[in-house]
């Protein structure tokens, strides 16, 4: 670690502020054998901007009784704010909350004209996290390779079958 700081500090200007702990609304937790990085505090943050601090927290990000479609008959919302939210949740799904991807990837096919259906399912999504914001990764000093798994069911979409 000496010496890529070394490398780095030659080409650029620099300083080693010691062990990382917060950078970018992301809070790293070191222990012995592992590390958690965490945006508890980027979701209260988010919370406080669209007045849902004080919400009832929800099970899942996501109501399984409910088919979001581009036209669903429910008057328009202000697409700004539609879209304010969808952003913070993209970058909250990206850095630590991974749990909230698939959600945020259907929201964001709505933001030209959100309607108030698609509000209710991103205020949910808010509400989840509400209850979960303990949640992130975390990363433990093992031998062992990563395993993912893809449930890819493109024919669920309705409209398009994409």
């Amino acid at each position: 670690m000496k010496i890529i700081k070394e490398s780095l500090s030659s080409k650029f200007q620099m300083k080693d502020l010691g062990q990382l702990h917060f950078c970018l609304g992301i809070k790293a937790e070191f222990k012995d054998t592992s590390v958690k990085l965490h945006q508890k505090h980027y979701i209260q943050q988010i919370l406080e901007k669209y007045d849902m601090s004080d919400c009832k927290s929800v099970a899942t990000p996501f109501a399984t009784d409910i088919q979001l479609v581009k036209d669903d008959g429910s008057k328009s919302v202000d697409h700004t704010l539609y879209q304010s939210i969808v952003g913070c949740l993209l970058y909250t799904s990206t850095a630590t909350r991974l749990d909230i991807a698939h959600s945020v990837g259907v929201l964001s096919k709505f933001n030209s004209m959100p309607t108030k259906t698609h509000l209710t399912a991103a205020k949910r999504v808010l509400r989840y996290l509400k209850g979960t914001m303990d949640y992130g990764i975390t990363f433990n000093k093992t031998d062992t390779q990563p395993v993912g798994y893809l449930d890819a069911n493109w024919a669920e979409n309705d409209e398009s079958r994409h």
